[in-house]
């Protein structure tokens, strides 16, 4: 994997749509990427303001990203990047297909209740079968981000002794 980020090079990563957050690598494995973060939130997120978890290791605890990243050196201070438009998108599938299928859920489950004389329970029922097929469908989608790495090449990184 070539060290250059999916966004180019330099600043432009950031004005794109990536987000960044700043990672000491530890190790570089065959299955993935062992980092050590410099920073306690990404930078270029106005979401969660560090609760979300996407990189759930706090600053300084290692963590272990799905990325072949060989040509990588332990001790060097890297970038990961995310691709926060892919991001949106994945949520925005995974959060609209849940609200989608409670809703239909309901509404079916309230027809169908109605046509038997129950409607509340015909609701409920439907509402309870949406949750079950919101879970299992979103369980089937694919959030892992497409990640990027970015060398920080000389940019002030701060020490974790």
């Amino acid at each position: 994997m070539s060290l250059s980020s999916p966004a180019g090079s330099g600043g432009a990563a950031m004005g794109e749509g990536w987000l960044a957050r700043r990672a000491r690598v530890l190790a570089s494995t065959p299955d993935g990427l062992d980092v050590a973060w410099l920073e306690s939130t990404c930078r270029g997120c106005a979401g969660c303001g560090g609760r979300c978890s996407l990189f759930a290791a706090p600053e300084g605890q290692p963590e272990r990203l799905p990325i072949p990243a060989s040509g990588l050196r332990p001790g060097e201070d890297i970038e990961v990047l995310v691709d926060a438009r892919a991001l949106r998108r994945a949520a925005f599938r995974s959060y609209g297909l849940a609200l989608v299928a409670l809703l239909l859920g309901a509404g079916l489950g309230h027809l169908l209740g109605r046509a038997a004389g129950f409607p509340n329970a015909g609701a409920l029922a439907g509402l309870l079968a949406g949750t079950f097929l919101a879970g299992r469908l979103t369980k089937r989608l694919d959030a892992a981000p497409r990640l990027g790495l970015r060398p920080c090449n000389g940019l002030p990184t701060k020490d974790l002794t």
